[in-house]
């Protein structure tokens, strides 16, 4: 009920009169931010947040939310941003298996087999 009523009372604000009022009174508050403001907020995207992520096999670029970790590995910058299309689904299942030390004969079997794509 409660929430009810707060919910009731803040619908009939604008979000800017909100902040005003919160403001003169002191109050400690927060935006609770969309999906599409929180991709656009500057202090979000000065600080590195976001990742472009290149187009893979005919799909478009696209913005994600950027590692805190930082990698260092192949296909990754010193930063962790991606340099490179998400690979398709099995693309490179040979290279990690080659990695392993299958060899062809072995990874053909597999395929053979269906154990892989």
């Amino acid at each position: 009920v409660v929430v009810a009523t707060l919910d009731a009372e803040f619908a009939r604000f604008t979000r800017a009169e909100l902040i005003e009022r919160f403001d003169r009174h002191d109050v400690w508050w927060a935006p609770v931010n969309t999906p599409a403001e929180v991709m656009t907020d500057p202090q979000a995207i000065a600080a590195g947040a976001f990742v472009d992520v290149p187009a893979s096999a005919g799909a478009p670029a696209h913005r994600a939310v950027a590692s805190p970790i930082t990698f260092r590995s192949p296909g990754a910058t010193s930063s962790g941003t991606a340099v490179g299309p998400v690979p398709a689904l099995g693309e490179h299942t040979d290279e990690v298996l080659r990695d392993a030390g299958f060899t062809p004969d072995e990874i053909a079997s597999l395929r053979a087999v269906g154990a892989i794509a």
